[in-house]
This record gives structure tokens, C-alpha cells and sequence, in this order.
């Protein structure tokens, strides 16, 4: 199932988030760092890129005469629950019925869940929130497991994309292990 094409056969070779989506299965967007965000439990450069990946989902759903059904089709996860009213907000703009019933909840509330793609996004905008982004990981069988991100990696059924800063990322030793697992792939991109 892992290793099949995708079927996304028509799409915009110019959209480099269709191009994305309709040939990797699993993926790394770069975000940029907020300073000046309203809070650490938020990134508006996130929640931009999510809400353009989610709406570039919908596109190539439409252009592939794929039916798109919000509750199965695409599931977005992020840490803090002032970071899925930031994405909310600007998936309104793009005024789509079926964009405003996507699930977009926490790691903890998505536990049982799937769908075909999911999203992820970290918020982290300070390296000392990897702290509450790795609370529950632990060593089994000499290899470090990381609960939260075994979460997010096995609610897809197609498609993973995670969004982050990968300066910040790259202080924890297992999110650095899998931007650099993705980079060897060719699935990062700035």
C-alpha cells in the first residue's frame, strides 16, 4: 500500500503543493521562526501553510474526480488548541464549505482517528517547547520512541506532512533523525 503510486495523476506541475502531495507520501514543509507571535501556542507561518496544503488537498481531490469528505479524507494535528482556532481562521478565508468540517485537533483527541492525509504542524517557536512536544517519549529495545510523533505518523493511510521549523527541531535528536531521513529523500522543502 506504502509503496504504490499515488493517485493523484492530474495536477499543476507549476504548484509545487500539488506537485508535493501528488508524490510523496510522507513530507517536511519549513516554517519560519514567529518572534513576534501573540503567543508561543501559536505560528501564523504554520497555520498559512497548513491551511494551503489543506486547500491545495481539496484542489487535486476536484481536479482527479476524487470525492473529498472532510470527516475521512484529510485530518490536520497540532499541539496547542490556540493554534487550531489560528488555522481555522485562515481556512475561512478560502470561504469552502467542506474546508470549514476538517477535524484539526490535538495529538491526544486524534489517538483512534485516520484519514487518507494527515497533517502536522509542531508551533514550536521556542527550542524550550520540544519539552512538552516530547513529554511522553521513552527507550524500548535500545531505540527512543517518541509517543506523540508514533501518534501522528499512524493516522495516515496515504499521506503525512509535517510542518515545522527545523532549526528549533533539530535540537531534539529524534526530530533532527527525521528531517534528515526526509532531506535524504528529497521530501523537504523550504
Amino acid at each position: 500500500h506504502q509503496n504504490l503510486p499515488l493517485s493523484f495523476a492530474r495536477y499543476d506541475k507549476n504548484n509545487q503543493v500539488q506537485h508535493l502531495l501528488a508524490t510523496k507520501r510522507m513530507a517536511f514543509i519549513a516554517s519560519k521562526n514567529e518572534n513576534h507571535c501573540l503567543s508561543i501556542k501559536t505560528n501564523a507561518s504554520e497555520a498559512h501553510i497548513i491551511s494551503s496544503i489543506v486547500y491545495e488537498a481539496w484542489q487535486l481531490y476536484k481536479i482527479n474526480d476524487k470525492t473529498f469528505i472532510p470527516e475521512q479524507t484529510l485530518g490536520v494535528i497540532v499541539p496547542y488548541r490556540n493554534q487550531i482556532a489560528m488555522i481555522r481562521k485562515e481556512l475561512n478565508k478560502f470561504e469552502i464549505d467542506e474546508l470549514l468540517h476538517i477535524t484539526i485537533d490535538t495529538v491526544e483527541r486524534f489517538q483512534g482517528s485516520e484519514r487518507d492525509i494527515i497533517i502536522y504542524g509542531f508551533t514550536v517557536n521556542r527550542s524550550y517547547q520540544l519539552d512538552f512536544l516530547t513529554n511522553n517519549t521513552f527507550t524500548e529495545n535500545n531505540r527512543l520512541v517518541d509517543k506523540k510523533l508514533n501518534v501522528v505518523l499512524t493516522r495516515a493511510k496515504e499521506q503525512t506532512i509535517l510542518v515545522g521549523n527545523p532549526q528549533i527541531l533539530s535540537h531534539n535528536s529524534l526530530f533532527k533523525s527525521l528531517i534528515n531521513y526526509l532531506q535524504s529523500k528529497q521530501s523537504y522543502f523550504d
